[in-house]
């Protein structure tokens, strides 16, 4: 997967997951704002098997329950009993609470004045049949597969943009004696990164389990962690319905997520699979500098209302960097880029090759990454904080005549 800096709006049943464990006494009360008047625990699943984390939140709300802010990194978590427990802290994705032995265990977060409590059962692995697993094929949304593209969207590639071509194949746990049924869904079980060009998902896929829907929560909850996958977001819903997220890189900027949603049904369970993720194609070679490139002409502003510094590059270290970095810039995925506010008036920069002679692609790019990317030859890419500081550097040397 090719990456970029890419921020991207989630919707699905991912849980807020900011709050860190700290080896520091509870922050005074002031650090809370006033209308806080109690913490709303959340966690990823309240029942899990030994071995399997969890992740923990505790936010501060209103006497109506809406979050009101304050430093919820600052939340001191702790556990009873301690033994053979773990409360690790999790960078960007919170704290993490797993057990290596079966009970019950009171969680404590104390934040200020504030403090609150949640219990999780802590239960026995399942043994598992390995050869119990099925195949999701994750694709780009098309209007041959009208359900899918109602469910997480149809965003078309912009012109002179790559067209992406991958399919992905995602072998992921399949409950034994599991039996494919027919499903009609109106939310999408896992989460869908908004707006990108270049969003695969798969076609939901519905299976009937005469067991409880406890006991297939548990399988599966068994099952993807067997299988490497670390559980990184949890819902519910009307009509007994349970939403489990699951991903391999929690920390990948766009990770491959697989969503499983659980509803008990007369005699059973339903079990819908449904998965994620961004694939930023390859950028076509016609958007990249020949290293045979010798001098580049660059026309610099400051800002919007400047006068342009022109200038010419012919030394080759500088010609080299600049040619380095600007095939080094990732390929433009969407996502929010499409839905920035206006933005004030930023650093520019248009480049062309100046020798050789011939036809190359020319560059325009806007410092003002992610919002406004820039172009390179008909694509569009996201510029560097190394990038701009050479392309300053060169033009301050230009304006001061050093």
């Amino acid at each position: 997967m090719t990456s970029s800096r890419v921020l991207f709006a989630v919707i699905g049943s991912l849980g807020l997951s900011l709050a860190t464990m700290a080896a520091t006494p509870a922050p005074p009360t002031a650090m809370l704002p006033k209308t806080a008047v109690a913490l709303r625990m959340q966690t990823t699943a309240k029942v899990v098997p030994v071995g399997v984390e969890a992740s923990l939140n505790a936010l501060p709300v209103t006497a109506q329950g809406k979050y009101v802010g304050g430093n919820i990194g600052l939340t001191v978590w702790s556990r009873t009993p301690l033994y053979d427990t773990t409360l690790t802290p999790v960078e960007a994705a919170g704290t993490e609470f797993s057990a290596s032995r079966p009970g019950v265990y009171e969680i404590t977060a104390t934040l200020g004045r504030l403090k609150g409590q949640l219990a999780i059962r802590v239960v026995a692995k399942t043994k598992l049949n390995p050869s119990s697993t099925t195949t999701l094929v994750l694709q780009a949304a098309s209007a041959k597969d009208p359900h899918l593209a109602d469910l997480v969207g149809l965003t078309p590639v912009p012109k002179g943009m790559p067209r992406d071509s991958t399919v992905l194949k995602v072998r992921v746990p399949l409950y034994p004696g599991a039996r494919r049924q027919a499903v009609s869904i109106e939310n999408y079980p896992a989460p869908i990164p908004g707006g990108s060009w270049y969003l695969l998902a798969s076609p939901v896929r519905g299976y009937f389990i005469k067991a409880s829907q406890t006991t297939v929560d548990l399988w599966y909850l068994n099952a993807f962690s067997q299988m490497g996958y670390l559980m990184n977001g949890e819902g519910g819903g009307p009509q007994n319905i349970h939403t489990y997220n699951f991903t391999q890189d929690p920390k990948a900027p766009m990770p491959e997520t697989i969503g499983i949603r659980t509803r008990s049904e007369p005699g059973g369970t339903e079990v819908v699979y449904a998965s994620t993720t961004i694939v930023v194609p390859p950028r076509p070679p016609s958007s990249f500098y020949p290293a045979t490139v010798r001098s580049l002409d660059l026309s610099y502003r400051s800002d919007s209302q400047a006068t342009p510094v022109t200038f010419e590059v012919t030394q080759p270290e500088q010609v080299f960097e600049l040619v380095h970095d600007l095939n080094a810039m990732a390929l433009n995925s969407g996502g929010v880029y499409m839905e920035c506010p206006i933005q004030g008036s930023v650093p520019s920069v248009g480049i062309e090759v100046a020798s050789p002679t011939g036809r190359f692609p020319k560059a325009q790019l806007n410092d003002g990454d992610p919002c406004q990317t820039g172009t390179v030859g008909a694509v569009q890419v996201v510029s560097t904080p190394k990038f701009w500081a050479l392309v300053q550097a060169l033009a301050k040397k230009v304006e001061t005549g050093s």
